[in-house]
């Protein structure tokens, strides 16, 4: 069977990225885009969504981390 694997957009060439496709409506195959040939890992629908989902609330705790931090309210003072 032929897949149509994706990789992710915020990948560039250089960089080390995971590749993903839909098997069937049930489960996800991932694999390595260095390594198109290698072994592939397959994931339930479910569980990819869930890990999406995580990564997503990770994303987004990291960031409001970062605009509540003192670090980043001493930015625009100016010393005196």
């Amino acid at each position: 069977m032929t897949r149509a694997f994706r990789k992710s957009t915020y990948s560039s060439a250089d960089r080390e990225c995971v590749e993903v496709a839909i098997d069937d409506p049930h489960t996800i195959a991932i694999r390595d885009s260095k390594r198109p040939d290698s072994r592939t890992l397959h994931v339930s629908a479910a569980a990819w969504a869930s890990f999406l989902t995580t990564l997503r609330m990770e994303q987004w705790s990291c960031l409001l981390q970062a605009s509540a931090s003192p670090a980043t309210a001493t930015l625009s003072t100016s010393a005196s």
